[in-house]
């Protein structure tokens, strides 16, 4: 993440914290689905800054086999929006990966990234996640901002 490295800037080290406190998080929910003998369908996963406009309508997005991931088809930033991700239980099952793919990895891809949002895309390459961008009409997420 050239835009702001962990190394040198707050704001990399935010995003690399992010990514180990989601991990932790992927991890508590496959522990906990496994010891109840049932698996979950889906992960909203959000940002903290954001409000939700309306219902979130899960028919809107298929059901797959193997990994999915849905965003939003705005603000890309040269990648992936990460401000709302929905997922599925084998996407998540390598997304919580992120923490340790930034340190260790051995897609040349995640290499050189400039910020999150193409560290994200660059992940999903590598890891072979599909995407899907959604309009913001069907994914209803907007960023809230104090200043």
């Amino acid at each position: 993440m050239s835009l702001y490295s962990p190394y040198e800037d707050e704001v990399g080290r935010n995003v690399l914290r992010r990514y180990k406190t989601l991990d932790m998080l992927m991890e508590a929910a496959e522990h906990r689905a496994e010891s109840q003998g049932t698996n979950y369908t889906w992960v909203l996963e959000l940002r903290e800054d954001l409000l939700w406009l309306q219902p979130l309508n899960l028919s809107a997005f298929g059901s797959s086999e193997g990994p999915m991931l849905y965003g939003i088809d705005c603000l890309l930033y040269g990648g992936i929006n990460d401000k709302a991700l929905l997922y599925n239980m084998d996407a998540g099952a390598l997304l919580k990966r992120r923490y340790s793919a930034f340190y260790h990895n051995d897609a040349t891809i995640l290499d050189n990234t400039h910020n999150a949002e193409s560290f994200l895309a660059g992940f999903t390459v590598a890891y072979d996640i599909p995407v899907i961008l959604m309009p913001v009409l069907q994914f209803a997420p907007v960023s809230s901002m104090y200043r």
